[in-house]
């Protein structure tokens, strides 16, 4: 039996964030399906019904759409709080196999079981996430983080990292500006409505104070958003202005002085401000460590191919007869002077992330005919931000192989080269 790896900690804090936002979203659902039925029923109430029988149907219809719209705070808090950062008085984390243990100021043990998504170091410490959601920072020594996220396999060589925050400013300024808009909308579409004579039950019924509050909540989410991800083969940054991908091969340095953006600028002079404005201090400096720790494995592994990168390319074959040479790689002569190819000169190409993909595609369909090997291809894929490239990645290391995906991954990838070497500076 091993002995569990212990890490002294100064604080611990765990966060159902995925829960939590899961509950905030639902109650801004109840709300917006209850005011609907709640308008529906006001409008048939004035529009049909004079005291005949479907007075009853009709008022029972308006009472369950009001429950949910009065129920709607109380839902929304219970997700704030089920999404809170709750702080344990911990002295210890204990690392058991793959999992972690954490230890009270008693002795006693909360496990945090994984599977865990993601972690990275933080600027005082990790932060680790699980697959459902829960996120747990631990305080301790910078020089312990780094061997913590090695012994659960979660270093940038191994995962990708994706960041997720709103800006508060713009969440702010979006609310305040959707509130007042459609506010200002809803009250001229309810004097429209009772000028018609509709009467004033069905005006209330249609303009409920609902539409204003869900339409605002749902634009400011979108236009607060943002998400940066740190693989090894580049950056994806999304926000309102869309998705910006950026290859680890093409720049230059990374400057992240200045507290709401993150620059980037490439080999050939152009400048990218990215959106990496979290007004956490911690989660911005933890996403400029991320990014240069990245970016030096990146720089590490490129140009660690061999010359069987040769043997890979497509060269004009149409994918059956390219997928179906690469499969022969490690089975047969390549035909290049009657030389063979092992595995670890495939994984040489598979882990070279300036590689082209076609190249890093044939490794990994070569080396997923060796059960031992697609573990490696599994590595691949979780490091790669470019999505369609991960899906094809992960087919290959489960054994299958999905031409269409594999077709999908090398047009997106192709895309996404062109479009890293032609976007320009963007405020």
């Amino acid at each position: 039996m091993s002995v569990p790896e212990t890490f002294p900690v100064r604080r611990v804090e765990l966060r159902r964030r995925a829960l939590g936002e899961r509950i905030g979203t639902w109650a801004w659902g109840l709300f917006g399906a209850g005011s609907a039925v709640t308008g529906l029923g006001f409008l048939a109430s004035a529009l049909l019904v004079r005291n005949g029988p479907m007075t009853g149907p009709i008022a029972l219809a308006i009472l369950v759409g009001i429950v949910p719209v009065y129920a709607w705070p109380l839902v929304l808090l219970a997700g704030v709080y089920v999404g809170r950062a709750r702080t344990l008085a911990a002295r210890a984390v204990h690392v058991v196999g793959r999992e972690l243990a954490i230890e009270d100021e008693t002795g006693v043990r909360l496990p945090f079981h994984g599977p865990y998504r993601q972690g990275a170091v933080a600027r005082d410490g990790v932060v680790i996430e699980d697959a459902a959601g829960r996120e747990l920072r631990a305080t301790l020594d910078p020089a312990a983080a780094g061997v913590l996220i090695d012994a659960l396999d979660l270093e940038p060589e191994k995962r990708r990292f994706t960041f997720r925050w709103q800006n508060t400013a713009d969440r702010t300024k979006s609310w305040l500006a959707g509130f007042f808009g459609f506010g200002l909308l809803g009250g001229i579409l309810n004097a429209l409505v009772q000028a018609s004579g509709v009467g004033m039950l069905a005006a209330l019924g249609c303009m409920f104070f609902a539409t204003p509050l869900l339409l605002t909540e749902l634009t400011s989410r979108f236009w607060a958003r943002r998400s940066l991800s740190v693989g090894l083969d580049g950056l994806e940054a999304r926000s309102r202005r869309g998705t910006r991908w950026i290859r680890f091969a093409d720049v230059a340095g990374i400057d992240d002085s200045d507290p709401t953006q993150l620059v980037v600028t490439l080999r050939d002079g152009t400048v990218h401000p990215l959106l990496a404005d979290p007004a956490d201090p911690a989660e911005r400096a933890a996403i400029g460590d991320r990014v240069r720790e990245a970016l030096a494995i990146a720089r590490r592994k490129a140009g660690a191919a061999s010359a069987a990168s040769a043997l890979l390319e497509r060269a004009g074959r149409s994918l059956p007869e390219w997928r179906a040479a690469a499969a022969r790689i490690l089975t047969a002569a390549t035909g290049f002077r009657d030389a063979t190819i092992g595995a670890a000169e495939l994984g040489a190409v598979l882990d070279d992330v300036s590689a082209p993909a076609e190249q890093r595609v044939a490794a990994a369909i070569a080396l997923a005919h060796l059960p031992e090997e697609r573990a490696r291809v599994r590595v691949a894929a979780d490091t790669a931000v470019s999505p369609k490239l991960r899906v094809a990645l992960e087919g290959l290391a489960e054994g299958a192989t999905d031409d269409r995906a594999i077709a999908e991954a090398l047009d997106e990838h192709a895309a996404m080269e062109s479009a890293s070497k032609t976007q320009g500076r963007s405020t």
